[in-house]
């Protein structure tokens, strides 16, 4: 079997599908492109917000967010450049005049502005005729314009603005975890699962790249696979990651080598950042007559008569006469966060799995931006 190409069985559109709407990937403003390396999003919200309730909402997300702090020219352009040409942030237009924005600036009465962070409030871009009246919270601003760098006070209170900006200075790293294949052994046609995300709040890790069998051999595959499924466990023990940061698909062990190889998946954030995730482990075939699962390519549709979605989520096949007797039937496992072998061949008992000689520790390869 050593050069063959090896093909990973995905359930995508069956079993996993990605959440509905998502929120913009926040952007990175990079040194190397003369900003500072901190986060920044734009939220837009369907009725108006106040500051207060925009302030909570950014820091509730966690991650280090909060309401952006505008401490340059080239800081202002880079936020004003979030926001401009996009009106859905923008409610407009007051006697010709257009509010942006909230950003994270307050004031107590008549003393000073003060940034939320406690940064000196030594730049400031304000409109002609701005800072007027009383009002003590800060909003990106179009004078005689429907957008604008500049900037308003107005109070906090206000329901008007449409949108806010938050910013962290957090730096980005990705989390992830195989959880199987195991060093207990994968045998037949299983999974390969875990959960994977970025400490970034916001940040998707939407994108699998590729799933590698002994890398720098012969015998190796590279395929994409389905992500990302729910994992509320996951959520519970690591709030910042999504509700869906779970990744599965099913593979068919026989057509690897019984013995110890090492299985890699490469993920790609939002951001641009990669992760690799490394591990030893165990395979054997439970039963390596069967032509169903020697298939080169696990070809579903010449092994089986006929292969449906069934009941909550299952995938049904009647195998071929010459294959194998009665229904395959894999189901959705909540628990393991992929397709289960609920019915098929019996496994073959003189075929036992071989003894233990790796580690389930695995080996996590941070990789550069792209």
């Amino acid at each position: 079997m050593i050069g063959r190409s090896i093909s990973l069985v995905v359930s995508v559109g069956l079993i996993l599908a990605l959440a509905g709407p998502s929120l913009a990937t926040p952007i990175q403003w990079r040194v190397a492109d003369g900003g500072n390396d901190h986060f920044y999003n734009v939220v837009g919200v369907t009725k108006g917000i106040s500051w207060s309730d925009a302030n909570a909402a950014a820091i509730a997300r966690g991650s280090g967010w909060h309401l952006v702090t505008i401490t340059s020219a080239a800081e202002n352009a880079f936020v004003f450049n979030l926001v401009a040409g996009k009106p859905q942030f923008w409610a407009c237009c007051t006697n010709g005049n257009a509010q942006g924005p909230w950003i994270g600036a307050t004031k107590s009465g008549t003393g000073p502005f003060q940034w939320v962070t406690g940064e000196p409030f030594s730049y400031t871009n304000w409109a002609s005729g701005q800072p007027s009246g009383i009002g003590d919270r800060i909003t990106l601003f179009g004078a005689n314009a429907p957008q604008g760098p500049t900037w308003s006070n107005i109070g906090g209170n206000s329901t008007t603005v449409v949108s806010y900006v938050i910013e962290t200075e957090q730096a980005e790293s990705l989390v992830g975890v195989i959880e199987e294949p195991s060093c207990a052994g994968s045998a037949g046609v299983s999974n390969i699962r875990g959960y994977a995300f970025s400490t970034i709040n916001g940040i998707s890790l939407d994108r699998i790249v590729s799933v590698t069998f002994d890398r720098a051999t012969k015998q190796k595959s590279t395929t994409d696979l389905a992500c990302c499924s729910t994992r509320g466990d996951v959520h519970q023990v690591f709030p910042v990651a999504p509700a869906r940061s779970g990744f599965s698909g099913i593979f068919n062990w026989c057509l690897l080598t019984p013995g110890k190889h090492t299985i890699s998946v490469e993920f790609l954030s939002g951001s641009g950042q990669t992760l690799t995730l490394t591990r030893d482990f165990l395979s054997y075939c439970e039963h390596p007559d069967a032509p169903f699962l020697q298939a080169g390519a696990f070809d579903w549709a010449n092994a089986s008569g006929s292969c449906a979605s069934g009941a909550a989520g299952s995938i049904v096949c009647e195998p071929k006469a010459d294959v194998c007797s009665g229904q395959v039937r894999y189901e959705w496992s909540q628990a393991s966060q992929g397709l289960v072998l609920r019915s098929g061949c019996v496994p073959d008992a003189t075929n036992p799995p071989p003894p233990p000689d790796c580690s389930d520790t695995v080996t996590v390869e941070t990789g550069t931006a792209k």
